[in-house]
């Protein structure tokens, strides 16, 4: 299945998720990821722990201004962390009017990836910081957002995303390696190693 969720507010909830794996979805909402540790936390200690997003597009309509791409909240003063979860060939594309993270929780978030992922047209980092995020980046395309690079093997070039996420023609292809288990992309086609970030193949692939 390929499903768009549109939402005003929050595109995936995770309230104490642990051991999901979400794919091949788009999620367009003012705050597309949105783990939050409350009341309906009890008996759990996360706020999401161990999820795998995998070519998934997580973006923002410009009627959502308040964008915050990973919102981690907290609301019952619990600060349950968020720990170990990944987004292997993700796409969040901004619409440069707010943040790729919220955290509104001081809780020790860790463990957390960001690989082979495409990350356009987004303000800032954060919108609001009560702690760190400590996600660890790696392989990842960051432009026309608040910095031009990010953890390691970053690159900064516009990588001209089509209505449908796809990376056109005219982009450099940018040849990284394919992770263990995302063998097809989005789309449903079958990845080439080395593969192509974000979470459609290169048009040229």
């Amino acid at each position: 299945t390929d499903p768009t969720i549109t939402a005003t507010w929050e595109g995936i909830r995770i309230t104490s998720g642990q051991n999901n794996i979400i794919e091949n979805s788009v999620f367009d909402a003012e705050y597309p990821v949105y783990a939050i540790s409350s009341s309906e936390s009890s008996g759990s200690a996360y706020s999401g722990y161990n999820n795998t997003f995998i070519n998934c597009v997580f973006k923002n309509s410009t009627s959502f201004a308040g964008q915050r791409m990973i919102y981690l909240r907290d609301t019952d003063a619990t600060d349950r962390p968020f720990v170990n979860n990944k987004f292997y060939n993700c796409t969040f594309a901004g619409a440069n009017t707010g943040s790729m993270f919220s955290v509104a929780s001081t809780g020790t978030h860790s463990g957390n990836v960001m690989t082979n992922s495409i990350i356009d047209d987004i303000a800032t980092e954060y919108s609001t910081q009560e702690s760190n995020h400590n996600f660890t980046f790696t392989n990842n395309l960051i432009f026309s957002s608040w910095t031009t690079t990010i953890g390691t093997g970053s690159i900064n070039i516009d990588p001209q995303l089509s209505a449908s996420f796809v990376p056109q023609a005219t982009f450099t292809s940018i040849d990284v390696a394919k992770l263990t288990g995302v063998d097809y992309d989005k789309n449903n086609s079958e990845r080439a190693d080395p593969t192509t970030v974000g979470a459609v193949m290169h048009a040229s692939e």
